[in-house]
């Protein structure tokens, strides 16, 4: 790429007109360097975001990328970017994306694409503070205990399983019997065919549960002779 000096603050401008064709690249080489398809899924998933910028942004400023023009990126970012479900990003979402154009920015400087640092020019978003706040050990086995009634065996067994997996609720949903191995010490995992919904990476997964989920779920089986569905 070439540079020339520019009258911003910023005072560098970088001719950028290949930076689509750049991002294809670093993809490339991810998968070449042995990152694993799925891995690339979510590095393609997370460019989103710039990518979508940038073939708006890129044709309308003669394709001059500046310290001041990735300073635009997070304006649009934070208020007129749409996920594929047309929602607000999340502060994870947007979090991801500017992780991942510093990544490749990053690339650009490590492989010689570019003459200097410029990654720290993309604003990273701080990590969003979690809600609510992580439960104590008795309370935890409070609610077990609180499970009274015919199904009382059935929601000991789900608020173990939700917990010991910290799978989502869709995901406990459409948990099955022929899905879940549950070993002789009564730990076991299964497989989630059914999880978060996204059209661009298969997130499949399998997750494991410790012996107190295991025992409840062979309690359950045990008493509605059901080893299926």
């Amino acid at each position: 790429m070439s540079t020339m000096i520019a009258l911003e603050s910023s005072g560098m401008v970088f001719d950028a007109r290949y930076l689509d064709d750049l991002f294809d690249l670093y993809l490339a080489d991810c998968a070449l360097s042995g990152v694993v398809e799925k891995t690339i899924q979510s590095y393609t998933h997370q460019l989103r975001p710039f990518r979508t910028w940038w073939s708006q942004y890129g044709p309308a400023c003669n394709y001059h990328l500046s310290r001041d023009s990735l300073q635009e990126f997070d304006a649009w970012l934070r208020a007129e970017y749409k996920t594929q479900k047309g929602r607000d990003p999340s502060q994870n979402t947007m979090r991801s994306a500017c992780r991942r154009v510093r990544q490749f920015f990053n690339w650009l400087y490590r492989t010689g694409r570019i003459t200097m640092q410029i990654s720290d020019w993309v604003f990273l978003p701080a990590e969003p503070q979690p809600s609510g706040r992580v439960l104590d050990g008795w309370e935890i086995e409070a609610l077990l205990h609180a499970c009274h009634g015919m199904y009382r065996l059935r929601n000991a067994a789900l608020i173990a399983y939700l917990f010991e997996t910290g799978a989502r609720c869709v995901e406990v949903a459409a948990a099955t019997f022929d899905a879940t191995t549950i070993q002789t010490d009564n730990t076991g995992y299964t497989r989630f065919d059914v999880v978060k919904r996204n059209r661009d990476i298969d997130l499949r997964r399998t997750a494991v549960f410790g012996p107190t989920t295991g025992l409840l779920l062979k309690m359950l089986a045990f008493t509605t002779l059901r080893q299926t569905g």
